[in-house]
């Protein structure tokens, strides 16, 4: 009667383990949709509309953000920010060779003007 007990306690353990292991990977799952922390528009930056593109390089004269589909987005040296993956600030050159080919959102005034540029998972 001892073994038989055992299996039972066994086998309930084993089951309180796997609920409990599923409820773990559910949070961890449904965290992981979800973005950590404040996004880089809530820094105070002023803006109208935001859009998502394939970076593919920036034109000095004149000023535009190339993307790879040929879309061309005015900037200004002197408003537009360019952030790194982790938020901090970088020079545009800086960023035109980090982040070529990769996804970017570019947040644009209401004149058009790319006020920030940062990567971004799409």
């Amino acid at each position: 009667m001892g073994t038989l007990s055992f299996k039972k306690f066994s086998k309930g353990s084993s089951i309180l383990a796997l609920a409990f292991a599923i409820c773990l990977s559910g949070g961890v799952l449904s965290s992981m949709g979800q973005p950590q922390g404040e996004s880089p528009a809530d820094e105070g930056v002023q803006y109208e509309s935001k859009a998502g593109a394939v970076f593919e390089y920036l034109t000095m004269h004149p000023f535009n953000i190339i993307t790879q589909k040929m879309e061309k987005y005015p900037w200004d040296p002197d408003k537009t920010r360019f952030l790194s993956r982790d938020g901090t600030e970088i020079s545009s050159g800086i960023f035109s060779n980090r982040y070529r080919k990769q996804s970017v959102a570019l947040y644009l005034d209401a004149d058009g003007l790319v006020v920030m540029l940062h990567p971004a998972d799409m």
